[in-house]
């Protein structure tokens, strides 16, 4: 579609780069004001309960992005009924990121 199939990649690697530069950051400094942002929203049941919503901090978002098992980008394709070739599409400014909440990552002992 855009950019030979290099947008989505490069945009996920940028973000996810940027995301662990910030937690990094919050790390080392310590707790500021990070609790007062507005940097996202979190829908923790969408499919039993989508007006259930918790805001969440930049620290929280930075999370949320490094954490995620899935990405998806909001396209938007002009009369993508009769459009297969999607000429003119164009990306929205937002992301939806898809995961588990309170997941665990398993990793191998090294005995």
């Amino acid at each position: 579609m855009m950019q030979g199939g290099f947008f989505k990649p490069e945009v996920t690697r940028i973000l996810i780069s940027c995301a662990a530069g910030l937690r990094i950051q919050f790390d080392q400094l310590g707790p500021k004001d990070e609790q007062s942002s507005d940097c996202g929203k979190l829908f923790p049941n969408w499919a039993t309960d989508p007006d259930k919503v918790e805001v969440l901090s930049l620290r929280e978002a930075c999370n949320k992005i490094i954490h995620a098992t899935d990405i998806r980008f909001d396209v938007v394709v002009p009369d993508a009924a009769i459009n297969p070739d999607e000429e003119g599409a164009y990306y929205q400014p937002h992301l939806y990121l898809y995961g588990s909440k309170g997941a665990t990552i398993g990793a191998p002992s090294c005995r």
